[in-house]
């Protein structure tokens, strides 16, 4: 069975709240905890905001899928558009195009991440940075294996280069 939200459970629970609302940092609100001898660490506080415990509440400067309460799952309620491609050089300009605009998308999204840390506004971005080198590893895989797009080296039923002993 989880753990109960502290913060949910204190009794001064609408004082820590309205502190976090104001802007007012984790460690910041933190330190206020113990001075008032509530025993609520940084963490069991970012926890309570990104879990969605703070009605309508919105972080400022965090995109809609960081806010408190997302979980990323809308994504998957979407309907994606999958463009018609017919070549292989216009296979070759779309993925390159998505990977520029996904590395871009990651960078500006760990930048964002960093500045809330060193603000004191924010945790540790490992999350960011993991997600930045998996759209470089992409890239580099991509870049080894650029023969997976090249269709004159492929062969299987029907192909050109396809034998069929």
């Amino acid at each position: 069975m989880p753990a109960k939200c502290k913060t949910c459970g204190h009794p001064r629970r609408g004082e820590i709240e309205q502190r976090l609302i104001a802007g007012e940092s984790y460690a910041d609100c933190e330190a206020w905890c113990k001075e008032q001898g509530i025993n609520i660490s940084k963490t069991s506080l970012q926890r309570h905001v990104e879990a969605g415990h703070i009605e309508n509440y919105r972080r400022d400067g965090l995109p809609d899928y960081q806010q408190p309460g997302a979980d990323g799952n809308d994504f998957f309620n979407e309907v994606i558009t999958v463009p018609d491609i017919e070549t292989d050089d216009e296979l070759r300009r779309y993925v390159s195009h998505e990977l520029r605009r996904a590395t871009a998308h990651q960078v500006a999204i760990l930048r964002a991440a960093q500045e809330r840390y060193i603000s004191g506004k924010g945790r540790y971005p490992k999350q960011e940075l993991d997600g930045l080198k998996t759209v470089f590893m992409c890239l580099n895989m991509t870049r080894k294996h650029s023969a997976m797009f090249d269709t004159a080296k492929i062969s299987g039923p029907g192909s050109a280069g396809a034998s069929d002993t």
